[in-house]
């Protein structure tokens, strides 16, 4: 019962937050109200003073770094701008093609290569202030801008040498498997991301084409 309970509750969770998000309230309203929801099925479950008081701790543990990232992130982007080189990065790009199609492919090659070193948080806070006011002048989607991006660094995370999900697989599997093998079998999905970046490339409305059919 227990269980079952706990199911319900989590479910009940996700469709006031997301489902809230579609048509009830912000997306700033939408985390209260998680929290909101969350404490609630925390208490129906027992958790006492004590736990509460450690979830609240352990959130703020998680939070304040992520806040510290993007404060960080805010500055350096604001630094970006004040020193010139968001227009000579901008430059270079519109130097060597105006192609709004062609800069969106020389981005992804960045974000496949630093893929290969990089995890996708340091990739995005490094690659995103400079490539954004690009993309806008370019005319470009902002949201299929995004989700190319995220879709490509992910690609860039499956691809040899260092490509850090093949070796959160390896680490995670309990046989032991070359990790050559890992790569042969991630050709596929990393096939599958390029085309998906491709596909929003040339197709900026597919970005936005499924919640445009929920809404």
């Amino acid at each position: 019962m227990a269980e079952y309970f706990s199911c319900v509750g989590v479910l009940i969770l996700i469709l006031s937050v997301l489902g809230g998000i579609w048509g009830l309230h912000a997306h700033a309203e939408a985390a209260g109200v998680g929290v909101l929801f969350s404490v609630v099925i925390g208490l129906a479950k027992g958790m006492g003073p004590r736990a509460f008081a450690q979830s609240v701790l352990n959130t703020g543990r998680v939070s304040a770094p992520l806040l510290f990232l993007l404060i960080t992130a805010d500055m350096y982007s604001r630094l970006l701008a004040m020193g010139g080189i968001i227009d000579v990065i901008g430059g270079l790009f519109f130097g060597v093609a105006g192609d709004p199609l062609i800069i969106i492919a020389l981005m992804v090659l960045v974000w496949v290569l630093m893929g290969m070193f990089l995890d996708s948080v340091s990739i995005i806070l490094l690659t995103v202030p400079l490539f954004a006011p690009i993309i806008a002048q370019a005319g470009v989607d902002p949201l299929a801008f995004a989700i190319i991006g995220i879709v490509a660094i992910e690609a860039g995370l499956l691809t040899p040498p260092f490509g850090m999900c093949v070796y959160t697989v390896k680490g995670a599997v309990k046989i032991r498997t070359q990790l050559a093998r890992i790569f042969m079998g991630a050709i596929p999905y990393w096939l599958v991301l390029l085309v998906l970046v491709a596909l929003v490339a040339f197709f900026p409305g597919l970005a936005s084409w499924l919640p445009n059919q929920i809404l």
